[in-house]
Formats: C-alpha cells, sequence, structure tokens
C-alpha cells in the first residue's frame, strides 16, 4: 500500500473512532484532537510533496489493480485539497474547543467531526465514481447528525431540508452511475476517461453526463439547487458551520472539476460552454443578490458562499489552463477566507449575544483586533489588491476575456461589487454603528481571547495566500495541466500494482 495516499484517510478515520469510544473523556479528546489534526496537516503536506516532486500517486486497497479494485489517486488537484481539508479542520477544531458545549462534545461531536474529514478526504483521493458516491454519503450522514446535534428547533427544521435535498441527489448519482457502467462497464474515472474517449456513441454519453452535472451541481449549491445550503449553514454552531463553508461545497466543485476535466471532456463545447458557464454567472448573481438583503451574519456569509461557487464553475466553464489555475486558486482561498469570516462571526456572537445586524454596534471601538481580522477576511473576499482575492479573480477575468465571454467578466466585476457592498454592510452597521453594550444574553462569559487567538490564526493563514500566491499559483497550473491532459493519471492507476491473475482489465 502506498502510504503517502492512504494516510490523509486513515488518521481521521481512526480519530473518529477513538473519539466515538471515549466521547465522555474530555481530555482525551483534547488528545486526540490535537494528534490526528497535526498528523493530518504533515500526511496531507507530504502527500502534496511527493506528488509535486515524483508525478500521480495510487494504491489499491486488497492489491486488487483497477479497474476492479478500489484504487486511491492523488494528483496535484487532489492533493492540494487535503491540504485544505487539515487546514480547515484544524482551525474549526481549535474553534470547537470554546464554542461548542459539553453536551455536544459528550454527544460525539468530534467523532462526528472527524468522520466528516474522513469523507471529505476520500472524495478528493478516490479514482472510482461509485467509491465517491460512498464518500459523499458518509460525508451527507456526518454533516447531517453535526446539524442536527443539540436537537434545536432550527437545526432540525434546516437539517430535514439538507438531508432531503442531499439525498435526491444521491439517488440522481446512483442512476447516473448505473446507466455509464451500463454503457461503458466500469466506473473507474481513469478507465472511464479511456472509453470515453474510444466511444462511438458519445451523445448518449453527454446525456449521462448532464445526470452528473445535476448531482455535482447540487452538491455545490449552484444555481438552481441552492435553497438548502443557508439554512444548513446557518442554524448549527459556529465551528460547524465554518467547517461546512470551508469544505462541504469544494466537495462537489472538485468532483465537477474531475469528472469533468479527467472523464467528461468529450464535448466542451456543451457541457462546459452552453450549459456551466450560464451556470457560473446565475450562480455568481443571485447568490450575491441573496447575502445583500440579509441582515444576520450567518445568512449573509452563507449566500456569499454560493456566490463564489460561480467563481469556480466559471474557472470549468472555460476550461483554458488559465482559467482552471485560477478556478482553483479561488476554490483554495475561498475555503480559508469563508471559515475565516464564520469564525469572526461566532466571535461577534460570542462577545455582543448575536449575529443580528439590527442589534448590533460599535464593536471597532470595543475589539480593535476583532474589527483587523474581519476587515482583512472581508476586503480579501471582495477581491481586494493586494489580498489574495483578487488573484483568482483576476485569471478568470483574463481567461474570459481570452475566450472572448465579455458577459462572464461582467458577471463577474459586478458580483464583486455586490460582496464589497454586503461587506461594508456589515461593517457600518456591526463596527461603525452606535455603540452598544453588550447583551444581556450574550456569551461573553465564553474565553472571548481564545476564539480571537483562533480567528486571528485564521487571518494569518488567509494573509499567508497573498504573500504565498507565486507558489499556490503555481501548484494550481500544474493541477490544471494534470486536469486538461489527464493521460499521467490514467497512466499511474491503470499502471500501477500487480495484475491479477486471470484477469484482464
Amino acid at each position: 500500500m502506498n502510504w503517502p495516499v492512504s494516510l490523509p484517510l486513515l488518521i481521521p478515520f481512526a480519530a473518529g473512532l477513538l473519539l466515538l469510544m471515549k466521547r465522555e473523556n474530555l481530555l482525551w479528546q483534547r488528545s486526540v484532537v490535537l494528534s490526528a489534526s497535526l498528523g493530518m496537516l504533515l500526511s496531507s503536506a507530504l502527500l502534496l510533496r511527493r506528488v509535486l516532486t515524483e508525478g500521480v500517486a495510487a494504491t489499491y486497497l486488497g492489491n486488487w489493480p483497477a479497474p476492479f479494485g478500489i484504487v486511491l489517486a492523488a494528483d496535484a488537484l487532489g492533493a492540494l485539497m487535503t491540504c485544505l481539508t487539515a487546514v480547515v479542520g484544524l482551525t474549526c477544531a481549535a474553534f470547537a474547543f470554546f464554542d461548542i458545549d459539553e453536551a455536544r462534545r459528550r454527544g460525539g461531536f468530534f467523532a462526528l467531526f472527524y468522520f466528516l474529514l474522513f469523507g471529505v478526504n476520500g472524495a478528493f483521493l478516490t479514482g472510482d465514481l461509485f467509491n465517491l458516491f460512498v464518500f459523499y454519503e458518509v460525508v451527507l450522514m456526518a454533516s447531517y447528525a453535526l446539524t442536527v446535534l443539540g436537537n434545536e428547533t432550527a437545526q432540525v427544521k434546516h437539517g430535514f431540508t439538507y438531508f432531503s435535498i442531499n439525498f435526491v441527489g444521491s439517488a440522481l448519482f446512483l442512476v447516473g452511475a448505473g446507466l455509464l457502467f451500463a454503457q461503458l462497464g466500469t466506473l473507474n474515472m481513469a478507465h472511464l476517461a479511456q472509453r470515453v474517449m474510444a466511444a462511438e456513441n458519445k451523445g448518449l454519453i453527454t446525456v449521462v453526463a448532464s445526470i452528473f452535472l445535476v448531482v455535482f451541481s447540487l452538491k455545490s449549491a449552484a444555481f438552481p439547487i441552492f435553497n438548502w445550503l443557508p439554512g444548513a449553514y446557518s442554524a448549527p454552531p459556529t465551528a460547524v458551520s465554518a467547517l461546512f463553508a470551508g469544505l462541504l461545497t469544494k466537495v462537489g466543485v472538485y468532483s465537477l472539476y474531475r469528472v469533468f476535466g479527467t472523464v467528461f471532456a468529450h464535448d466542451v463545447a456543451f457541457t462546459h460552454g452552453a450549459v456551466l458557464a450560464p451556470l457560473a454567472a446565475c450562480t455568481m448573481l443571485f447568490g450575491v443578490w441573496g447575502a445583500m438583503v440579509q441582515y444576520d451574519i450567518k445568512y449573509i456569509l452563507a449566500f456569499h458562499s454560493i456566490s463564489q461557487v460561480g467563481y469556480m464553475l466559471m474557472g470549468l466553464a472555460l476550461f483554458s489552463p488559465l482559467a482552471l489555475a485560477a478556478g482553483i486558486f479561488h476554490m483554495v482561498h475561498h475555503s480559508l477566507v469563508k471559515s475565516s469570516l464564520f469564525l469572526l462571526g461566532g466571535a461577534i456572537e460570542h462577545k455582543d449575544g448575536s449575529q443580528d445586524l439590527k442589534k448590533l454596534g460599535g464593536l471597532a471601538l470595543r475589539s480593535t483586533s476583532l474589527s483587523l481580522f474581519f476587515m482583512v477576511s472581508a476586503l480579501s473576499l471582495a477581491g481586494i489588491p493586494p489580498l489574495s482575492g483578487f488573484f483568482g479573480k483576476y485569471g478568470l477575468v483574463v481567461g474570459a476575456f481570452e475566450g472572448g465571454n465579455g458577459w462572464l467578466v461582467a458577471a463577474a466585476l459586478a458580483t464583486s461589487l455586490f460582496t464589497l457592498y454586503s461587506m461594508i454592510k456589515i461593517w457600518r452597521l456591526a463596527f461603525w454603528g452606535d455603540k452598544t453594550p453588550p447583551r444581556a444574553d450574550s456569551k461573553a462569559d465564553r474565553p472571548v481571547r481564545a476564539l480571537l487567538a483562533v480567528c486571528g490564526l485564521s487571518v494569518l493563514l488567509v494573509l499567508g495566500l497573498t504573500f504565498f500566491a507565486n507558489p499556490l499559483m503555481a501548484i494550481s497550473k500544474k493541477a490544471a495541466d494534470q486536469l486538461k491532459n489527464p493521460q499521467n493519471y490514467i497512466d499511474a492507476v491503470l499502471q500501477s500494482g500487480r495484475p491479477v491473475k486471470g484477469v484482464t482489465p
């Protein structure tokens, strides 16, 4: 077994089991969470280094080679996403120690937390469509349990909506997988890429590809199936909301990049140009319009999660090396920035007892650090140079101009302006508003300084993207090149491992 590929899955899975068995022991939880978080960070960094220096890595569970066995494969994109999982997981876990009450922690919160990370990394590393479905279900079960843990009315209501819509998506996933297997006789993505290129009836394959486009768009909260996201992101505790914002939609977007880059790239004019491009524009605009009319910080940020998915879809829709690289860069940027903003929203609630802008005010005078942290993250989300949000959007705009898609440029720039407007609204009402004392229901008795320290770490990561934008863009360009030219991925998956006697792929 190729351990560098397997460790990002084995560590969170083992941590989830240990935390489930010892969920009553809070000291044990701290030790396991710290060890697992650092272990995930180290293993994912080693995997990325291995992929960048030696090429695509693949391993087989049970030593059954593709396309028959369960294969894990990591290229630059998959390895980069596991690093993202580790970083977002670390900051959200640290925040959770001060945000999550003891009852939830004894109820298995951290076990569910790491099972979710296990499912997310599994989706990033699997080389098989059916096992992508399996990891989707792991993510769905763990995220649903985290959403309703605590059994509050809003949690149960929004959790039911979230589960129901995603359950329909899972059913469509199975339908698409069955139809694809019936046509091509395999679900291994590298093997599928070969057979799609050689298939005679590509029109029928495009029909099946459209089913997967619907499924992954639903998982990404793309237009028009995004109504599940604002409630699901606003109902749980802040640490859960930040984790969801950083990772959940990225699983869907990653799946679109992987499947429509590696497998379904046979009819780019239709799937990417005619379908994904308008989908990207509508997702950007409808998401940001939803954010502009909200007055709850969590809801504003949740709708911005939808609009920012549009930028990521824009990179895939344009399907040029520059646009793909910019889309991947923006995916990483958005994960860190949006989880940071959700954590800052939680710190505001702990300090003043509310995230309702109509009940806040004067924070700029009472918390300089909180004000500075929020300003940096908000301006980065809006894409104000020289912060990291500018680089991905700049690459997307240039890629759209090069492809003659001026209307996409207009949608992207308008979305950035509207994003800046809604961030200014938060600043004006919460930070520049009339000075108000903390509300009676404030959670200020919690260790706000510790929460701000975690927020500071998350903002440092956002700033790190600005200072290390060139290395990240170089990794993103390598990932884009591997998507555009998947032969190395195909060779690594289908040629590594020993053949099974008497079986011919």
